[in-house]
């Protein structure tokens, strides 16, 4: 399952998948088989949007088990179809740990809700680490990483409240990229500020597409339409520049290898993408490249977020 602060929904493909997107999936929930399956009350079926691509399927209503703890009568979505392929990762479904305001399945039974009011954690809190990739395969780390629901196992050396009711976002101050390769200035963005969400299902860094033009530019890639990512070629990414973050006091800096992925010696794709985001109120959705500097504590009682063991 792919565990998604964006989203608050709890997804699987369902054995009568009408898409091949969906029906490739490996594991597929079959209701029929299972004794806990009871069909939703309300309308039947439930229509899903993301920032990029969606699905559509039934509502039922099931029993859920995720490390250790138990969601009874949790509404979880039977996905049927799914237009395109957006999610050609390796999972077969989607655990929403976002707030009620954007599930697309109901709104009074999100998993976080489900968990606290049915006493299995004390409070709507949890956090979450990625694994660096190049750690991993370094120290032979199985990739992924951890997550800890009803508390955390670190302490926030910094927290910010969040901006917008519903989210998972924060202000962010201002947005730096150093240098360009070719010696020019600075490329400053966000200089009045503007809204972040940290989007655990997304796998780049998502904004506007006219700020990404300009952040690729800096750096020193093109688009490319074959792959449909922002390329470099060749793949040195030794002379590129840092992008920071900035929080307030609190900045987060990619450096070259967090940023970008190396295919061959003659490719590397940036972890930067064009985005329609305002439908989240978001100017930028936080992916993978920046959320593994860091462990997030999301703090759902206290409407605030949380950094911890910033590299």
């Amino acid at each position: 399952m792919n565990l998604d602060t964006g989203s608050s929904d709890i997804w699987v493909p369902s054995v009568n998948c009408e898409t091949p997107p969906l029906c490739k999936s490996i594991n597929k929930y079959n209701a029929t088989a299972s004794s806990t399956h009871k069909q939703a009350a309300g309308s039947p079926t439930f229509n899903l949007g993301y920032a990029v691509g969606g699905l559509t399927g039934l509502r039922a209503t099931e029993v859920v088990s995720l490390g250790g703890l138990t969601i009874n009568d949790q509404i979880i979505g039977e996905a049927l179809s799914e237009p395109t392929d957006s999610y050609n990762y390796p999972f077969d479904g989607t655990f929403g740990f976002g707030w009620s305001i954007i599930s697309a399945t109901d709104q009074n039974s999100t998993p976080l809700d489900n968990l606290y009011e049915q006493k299995q954690i004390s409070k709507r809190l949890f956090c979450i680490k990625f694994t660096d990739q190049t750690q991993a395969t370094q120290d032979a780390i199985p990739p992924g990483g951890e997550l800890s629901i009803g508390g955390c196992d670190v302490e926030a050396d910094y927290w910010r409240p969040l901006s917008v009711d519903g989210f998972w976002q924060i202000k962010m101050t201002k947005l730096e990229v150093g240098p360009a390769t070719d010696g020019g200035n600075k490329l400053t963005l966000c200089e009045n500020g503007c809204e972040a969400l940290f989007d655990t299902g997304m796998g780049p860094i998502g904004g506007p597409p006219d700020e990404i033009e300009l952040i690729t530019k800096q750096i020193g890639a093109h688009f490319d339409k074959q792959s449909n990512y922002y390329i470099i070629t060749p793949c040195d990414i030794a002379s590129l520049p840092n992008v920071d973050f900035q929080f307030g006091e609190v900045t987060v800096t990619l450096t070259p290898k967090d940023y970008m992925l190396t295919v061959s010696p003659q490719i590397c794709y940036t972890g930067f993408s064009k985005m329609n985001t305002k439908y989240q109120k978001a100017d930028y959705l936080l992916g993978d490249p920046f959320l593994r500097k860091l462990t997030v504590i999301y703090d759902k009682d206290n409407k605030r977020l949380g950094f911890a063991n910033l590299k």
